[in-house]
């Protein structure tokens, strides 16, 4: 009896060494095979900036099923260095072509200015602007205050729309006690007509950075802004300047004849608003 139950309880757990020892064999199996059919993929190993010359220490290879890979993505990493980035790449993401500046135009941010395009670079003000939250990639307005000189009184109107932000950064300029001093600048991608107006706009008065969303595609008409419209008053009508007063030409008037056969011409002359009149006789000319 003890016997019987003995090989029972072996057969039992003989079968079920042998179906655990299966199911791993067919795990190792399937798991070798599905490695064997990833492929590599460049990514980045770090964020990459707009025109940034990529290096190797931007990169890295990851493995991932074949359709995980898009098709214009990279497999080595020695593809990749020394290409221009063309847009800002985050860690992680796929190096993709598109997101590279093609080949043979050089690096720096010349290379991301698509043709017709200029890039511009402008200060400023880190009080009332929006320098500390820019990116490259985002899309700024731009308004201007001067003074208009018709009327003689300050107005702001924006100048600008849906300008998009190519880099953000630093540069040196003297101070008022003459020491070095760190200006927040901002380059803008414009085309040359804005460019024109953007250098009259900061030369005229000055300007301010408006950040506006970037699914945000219209573009509104405003009519400015001045200090009467601001508190409710009715603008100042435009003052009419007087015309240039002129110096009248003498008016002549022919008297009638006097009993001696003689005229008597009377000249009318004009200084400013004073009239002067002056009599002359004159001998009526004879028959031959």
């Amino acid at each position: 009896m003890v016997l019987g139950l003995a090989v029972g309880v072996g057969v039992v757990a003989s079968f079920a060494v042998s179906r655990y020892l299966e199911n791993q064999s067919r795990f190792l199996d399937r798991t070798q095979g599905a490695q064997s059919n990833l492929v590599t993929m460049v990514v980045a190993a770090q964020p990459i900036p707009l025109a940034a010359s990529i290096e190797r220490q931007h990169l890295k290879v990851v493995q991932v099923p074949p359709d995980a890979a898009p098709k214009t993505s990279f497999r080595s990493v020695e593809d990749v260095i020394g290409r221009v980035s063309q847009m800002n790449i985050f860690d992680e993401e796929p190096i993709l072509e598109g997101k590279l500046v093609a080949t043979g135009l050089g690096g720096g941010l010349q290379s991301v200015i698509p043709e017709g395009q200029r890039a511009i670079t402008v200060r400023a003000n880190d009080v009332i602007g929006v320098a500390g939250f820019l990116s490259p990639g985002d899309f700024v307005d731009v308004i201007a205050t001067m003074m208009e000189q018709s009327r003689g009184a300050m107005v702001t109107k924006t100048v600008l729309q849906k300008i998009k932000v190519l880099s953000v950064g630093q540069q040196m300029e003297p101070g008022k006690d003459g020491k070095p001093k760190a200006v927040s600048t901002v380059t803008l991608l414009v085309s040359p007509d804005e460019a024109e107006r953007l250098v009259l706009a900061t030369s005229q008065g000055q300007i301010q950075l408006v950040m506006r969303s970037a699914v945000d595609l219209s573009e509104k008409t405003t009519r400015g802004s001045s200090p009467e419209n601001l508190l409710g008053k009715p603008a100042s009508p435009k003052p009419i300047s007087a015309p240039p007063r002129t110096e009248a030409e003498p008016q002549k008037s022919v008297a009638p004849q006097t009993r001696s056969g003689q005229s008597e011409t009377t000249i009318e002359i004009f200084r400013g608003s004073q009239k002067e009149e002056q009599k002359f006789e004159t001998q009526p000319e004879t028959q031959p």
